[in-house]
């Protein structure tokens, strides 16, 4: 609820870009999912899992909840996501997906620092190594789509055409 609710209902906010209605229109029968979309989905995905499951593994070895640590990349992962996925003017016109996504974190990051939360949801404090590599990994994802949609790997992600020039 926290990574898709508030952030999903902030994106449905945020102001259309402005070239948006100049683009042409899709054509008829065009999948909404195409190929590039389906591509950056699975890699995406592919990714917070493989950070998630690496948090888990790292601090269990260091002797701290795996669970929790997994719980937290897996959560801040993809609030990352859903920030890099905000077409780039987009961050200039409104901040909707910006509060959203902090008090998603937030949250997030209560169940796990505050006491009646850590208990409710059966998760632990973890060390201050833990903590750092947690939130470190939880970056990789969001930091990995924005450079693969700055380098154009996956076009705007609408199916049927060319992304513009404004758009990574």
């Amino acid at each position: 609820m926290l990574t898709h609710g508030l952030p999903g209902v902030a994106m449905g906010a945020e102001p259309a870009a402005p070239h948006v209605l100049r683009r042409a229109p899709i054509a008829p029968g065009t999948p909404v999912l195409d190929r590039r979309l389906l591509l950056r989905i699975g890699a995406t995905g592919t990714l917070i899992a493989a950070v998630t499951l690496l948090a888990a593994v790292l601090a269990r070895r260091a002797d701290d909840d795996g669970r929790t640590a997994a719980f937290l990349v897996l959560g801040l992962a993809q609030l990352g996501v859903a920030l890099a996925s905000r077409d780039r003017g987009s961050a200039r016109r409104g901040v909707f997906l910006s509060v959203a996504v902090g008090c998603a974190a937030a949250l997030q990051l209560g169940a796990v620092g505050w006491l009646p939360l850590q208990e409710l949801l059966h998760t632990s404090s973890l060390s201050a190594g833990t903590w750092l590599v947690t939130v470190a990994l939880s970056c990789v994802p969001g930091l990995a789509l924005r450079l693969a949609r700055t380098a154009g790997l996956f076009g705007s992600g609408s199916p049927g055409r060319a992304a513009p020039d404004s758009v990574a």
